[in-house]
């Protein structure tokens, strides 16, 4: 099958191609239209041409235009499940969660079109102001480039197009080249709705096509989420746009002495290799109490054996292959810098065929090691001691990323010292730091980037705040 891309929201096929392949069977799955720049610069016009109509759309038309695509997505939801499974290579029941969550997000995006309102200001503060009145609106920035990554090919989407629709901007869509057919399906979902086809495109293409978008002066906001190493070039090129970056992790799970071991057990294998650890808030570090540390490795080796591994089309499946081969060697090469420089390879550690990493833990990781130093984006885990809880939090913050961590406690001041003390950006209580909630403020500080999603969140950096007095 070959599909094309979307150009002013219409179906446009181009002279270059891109071909994707199932990760786990190696099969080539399809060929999708590849956006060369003429197309591109076709896209940058119709979003700026665009603009003047998506700005002026009425909230009714906006909200009718998310429900159609809740409903579309709803009708195509086992489709859209099964293409994230070949395309991603994500297990099946965690397919079906990304599309489940991925409606949630455009009915979020809904609620909030019908319930924004303004503000007004109150002046009589200052001497001589006492007959003026303020009002502050939040009318669309203007075109948005929205980059998106392989991991979550149908809802970290929604997390970008939902909000831009909602405020009523223009925007063009780069979707992963490895996993582009699930956002050429929301682009369908999107041709039959109410919403103007001259305001968005969904182009694929490569990293030159790719760079020129970032620069073009034409969009106002680049939302990006991806590596850090990616990201931070990107803003360093995008110019005056304001620039929203989700990018990685290495997440913390720290399993103080009062935890209950199984419940951290369950939920840090869990955290550690769903999806074969390619989300940016899995577990890298699982950092335990001194008091409970055997015992805990214990309980969680249980839990790892416990693990389905293999073929993600499979629903008893939860860690099946990474993206590709390249990213394959590069774990493998990680693991084995770790060892030669001295850390112990507890479980794992070997490639078991079909682009699958067995899940893996590491202890005593020389700091120097990429490891330790970088995301994973892998099955892999390390794990540490800790001998109090003040001590775990500052083995949490030595990092150079702050997404989200995971505590295990049952003791309420340390919560209380977690949510003061730790530099993340969510902190996630007797669960793994892999939770998120769609409608959360999602985003994190230092090397893990910056802005929120989230659709409340998401939709106020998406607008430009204008003030009236009179």
């Amino acid at each position: 099958m070959h599909y094309p891309l979307f150009l002013g929201g219409k179906p446009t096929d181009s002279d270059s191609a891109i071909e994707v392949f199932n990760p786990y069977t190696g099969n080539l799955l399809y060929t999708m239209a590849a956006a060369g720049l003429a197309e591109a610069t076709l896209a940058v016009e119709r979003a700026r041409s665009g603009f003047e109509i998506s700005r002026k759309l009425p909230v009714w038309l906006r909200a009718e235009a998310l429900g159609q695509i809740v409903s579309g997505l709803q009708t195509r939801k086992d489709e859209l499940a099964r293409v994230i499974c070949q395309e991603a290579g994500k297990p099946i029941q965690l397919a079906n969660t990304e599309v489940e969550r991925a409606i949630q997000t455009f009915k979020l995006a809904q609620a909030w079109v019908l319930s924004a309102t303004g503000e007004t200001l109150e002046l009589s503060h200052s001497p001589g102001l006492e007959r003026k009145m303020g009002i502050v609106r939040y009318p669309p920035a203007g075109p948005c480039l929205l980059v998106s990554p392989f991991n979550f090919p149908l809802n970290l989407v929604a997390h970008k197009v939902a909000p831009a629709i909602a405020v009523g901007n223009s925007f063009v869509l780069k979707p992963a080249s490895s996993t582009p057919r699930t956002a050429l399906i929301l682009g369908e979902i999107l041709a039959q709705s109410s919403l103007p086809p001259e305001t968005w495109s969904i182009i694929p293409c490569n990293r030159q096509v790719g760079q020129f978008l970032v620069e073009h002066p034409a969009f106002v906001i680049l939302s990006f989420t991806g590596s850090p190493e990616v990201g931070w070039k990107m803003k360093a090129s995008a110019g005056k746009k304001k620039v929203l970056l989700e990018l990685g992790g290495d997440a913390a799970a720290v399993i103080d002495e009062t935890a209950n071991l199984d419940l951290a057990a369950q939920n840090v294998a869990f955290g550690s290799y769903a999806y074969a650890g390619q989300i940016c808030i899995s577990i890298q570090r699982i950092i335990v109490h001194e008091k409970v540390y055997l015992p805990f490795l214990d309980k969680l080796l249980n839990q790892i054996s416990q693990i389905q591994v293999g073929n993600p089309e499979l629903p008893s499946v939860i860690c099946g292959p990474m993206i590709d081969a390249a990213n394959v060697n590069r774990t493998l090469d990680w693991i084995s810098e770790a060892t030669t420089g001295g850390a112990r390879l507890i479980i794992g550690g070997n490639e078991i065929g079909n682009n699958i990493v067995q899940p893996t833990i590491l202890e005593n990781i020389p700091p120097s090691s990429q490891l330790a130093k970088d995301e994973a984006f892998a099955p892999i885990a390390m794990i540490s001691k800790a001998p109090s809880w003040e001590a775990a939090i500052h083995q949490v913050n030595q990092s150079r990323f702050g997404l989200q961590a995971g505590i295990f406690t049952e003791n309420i001041a340390s919560l209380k010292i977690a949510f003061e003390e730790l530099q993340v950006g969510g902190i996630i209580h007797n669960q793994a730091p892999t939770l998120r909630i769609d409608a959360m403020p999602y985003g994190g500080v230092k090397d893990s980037g910056l802005g929120r999603e989230g659709i409340t969140w998401a939709c106020k950096e998406m607008c430009e705040p204008k003030v009236l007095i009179w």
